[in-house]
């Protein structure tokens, strides 16, 4: 486990048929603590699974899955023991661990804690089982339960290569993933029991059987695993790229990897976790990291993976900018427009964004404004409604409007908006008292341009 914990209490479940091998379903609970009636349930319809195994198989087998409602998981061992007058004779036990040790993962390092279910006594008192138990199997390294579902056939013992698979998982982050598997692909679907839904990994001794749940199929022979590992997914990638840049860092420290991240959009985890980090660090610091943001988007060796660099950076300008006052919002534009290193068109896109309102651009100085002008701030601004406004334009100030103006008329053959912003500028920066000469040049442009 992850962390050394004390020994805990919890509840045993003893699951098997209640007359002579039929009617399934929960024969005893450990006394002091009742069942989630969700828990119930689930633990029901597993039994009527187990049932109808027991029709078909014989031997042993061992799952875990997570129980929902308030969280928590089942970890069992099932075992079938004969036959009766009306049926076979299976029995499970079931130790019932708290949502907070289940979350951690490694579930299976707490099968050698589980009653014999065919002990008499089982579920007649709770458990005290070890979360710190060691690893019941030396690893299977890496063998790509990462990032896909997978079943898994072998001619040796089903439980013990679960266990080696399970302790193999790199990364490490990804083994709450883990949070159902089992031994056998024989358990079928009933009710709210479903193996498709709920395994991760399936062990099976022999050939699979035909009707299985939809996942990789693999191969282990002499410890030798044969299987075709799924690809890390982008928002991965991009989490540990934050890892491994020693300006960025703060951000994967600020938001540990959650596998539940997995299937999220890269720019999302690259933001959740730049703004945690945000939180911690002096505008200085929240500059520094969003220019190491942008670098990672340069650097970035594909497509996905830049868009989602690009992606978080914007999110978390323009939540920086919300939060915070006009000046300091201007302070954090003012950095990045003089930023040394060359940013790409997406990332000057979304620093265009976060200073076009008048608050932010009336702090801006001409350099920043020149640039901005070039990287996509006068289409930002002739897409807004408040630039109409001749008065809130004026409301800027003559060297601002001056800065926007030369900016906006270099641009002013490229599209219909920054001509029309062109001439909306040009109004608001004339002065009739005035010489005109701020002006001049913006009629100019507009005077070059084909009808």
């Amino acid at each position: 486990m992850s962390s050394r914990r004390a020994p805990l209490a919890v509840p045993v479940v003893l699951l098997g048929p209640w007359s002579r091998g039929r009617s399934y379903g929960v024969l005893k609970k450990s006394p002091g603590r009742d069942l989630e009636p969700a828990h119930q349930a689930l633990l029901g319809d597993f039994a009527l699974a187990l049932a109808n195994w027991a029709k078909r198989e014989t031997g042993e087998f061992v799952c875990a899955f997570p129980l929902g409602g308030r969280g928590g998981a089942a970890v069992i061992r099932a075992r079938r023991l004969g036959e009766e007058e009306l049926g076979p004779v299976a029995m499970a036990a079931a130790l019932i661990l708290p949502a907070e040790v289940a979350a951690e993962g490694r579930l299976h390092r707490f099968l050698s804690q589980v009653p014999d279910p065919a002990d008499p006594s089982a579920g007649e008192a709770e458990a005290l089982v070890d979360p710190a138990a060691p690893a019941p199997a030396p690893p299977v390294s890496n063998p790509g339960l990462a990032w896909a579902d997978q079943i898994v056939a072998l001619s040796g013992d089903p439980e013990a290569a679960l266990g080696a698979l399970l302790e193999g998982v790199e990364p490490p982050e990804q083994a709450p993933r883990l949070d159902g598997w089992a031994s056998t692909a024989a358990l079928p679907e009933n009710g709210q029991f479903s193996p498709a839904a709920l395994f991760r990994l399936i062990t099976h001794a022999g050939t699979l059987p035909a009707a299985r749940p939809r996942r990789t199929a693999g191969t282990l022979e002499a410890g030798r695993l044969a299987i075709e590992a799924a690809p890390p997914p982008v928002s991965w990638q991009a989490w540990t790229a934050l890892r491994g840049a020693p300006a960025a860092r703060t951000a994967a420290e600020a938001a540990p990897w959650q596998p539940a991240w997995a299937g999220a959009p890269p720019a999302d985890v690259v933001a959740f976790a730049a703004i945690a980090a945000c939180k911690r660090l002096d505008a200085a610091g929240r500059v520094t990291l969003l220019l190491a943001l942008a670098d990672l988007a340069a650097a970035s060796p594909s497509r996905p993976l830049r868009e989602g660099f690009e992606g978080g950076f914007s999110e978390t300008l323009a939540a920086l900018v919300r939060a915070a006052d006009p000046a300091d919002a201007a302070g954090y534009i003012r950095a990045l427009a003089g930023a040394p290193a060359p940013l790409t068109p997406a990332i000057e896109r979304g620093v265009a964004a976060a200073a076009a309102s008048p608050q932010v651009l009336s702090r801006l100085t001409e350099p920043s404004l020149l640039r901005l002008g070039a990287g996509g701030l006068i289409d930002e601004l002739a897409a807004g409604e408040w630039i109409a406004d001749v008065k809130a334009l004026r409301a800027l100030g003559p060297a601002t409007l001056a800065s926007l103006l030369a900016a906006a008329a270099a641009r002013a053959g490229a599209s219909e908006p920054a001509r029309r912003l062109t001439a909306l500028l040009a109004v608001a920066a004339a002065d009739p008292a005035g010489d005109g000469k701020a002006v001049a040049p913006a009629v100019e442009a507009l005077l070059a341009l084909p009808a």
